[in-house]
């Protein structure tokens, strides 16, 4: 794991979410950015258990999975470089994981404390606004998937 200096965001095709912050934003979310490598298989964080950092995808893919609790295990979503892994961070003070999240495909991503992801929404309505937007493609992305596996074979 790697702090982020200025150079490197400049220009880059990276987290789409964060390419498309103002400038002032970037400058302010950046040191509280560390790159980290997704290995294939390696679990980002678990379900039922308490959220520590989301995470940014750059490069890669990361499944989300539900826990059927039958010790069964169905994916739900995927996070690829157009947003993050995490998004439980968004909504109250309850910060309890419903899925874990594990690397389908290996990569790379920004990995942010929960706790500054959460003063980040609150000082930053760009960032605000661009990650729950994300959120909301995720949810209706899950419908959608959750219809069509409901009626179709």
């Amino acid at each position: 794991m790697s702090s982020l200096s200025s150079t490197g965001f400049e220009n880059r095709q990276g987290n789409f979410l964060l390419d498309h912050l103002s400038a002032d934003s970037m400058d302010s979310v950046r040191p509280l950015l560390s790159r980290v490598t997704l290995v294939k298989s390696q679990v980002l964080f678990e379900d039922d258990r308490r959220l520590e950092y989301v995470f940014f995808v750059e490069s890669g893919l990361v499944m989300l999975i539900a826990n059927t609790g039958d010790n069964a295990r169905v994916q739900v979503n995927m996070v690829g470089r157009e947003g993050f892994a995490g998004t439980v961070s968004l909504f109250d003070d309850d910060l309890t994981s419903m899925h874990s999240a594990e690397v389908q495909i290996a990569g790379s991503a920004l990995r942010m404390a929960q706790v500054h992801f959460q003063e980040a929404l609150e000082r930053h309505a760009d960032f605000r606004l661009l990650c729950l937007r994300h959120t909301k493609a995720t949810v209706l992305q899950t419908s959608q998937l959750a219809a069509c596996s409901a009626r179709h074979s």
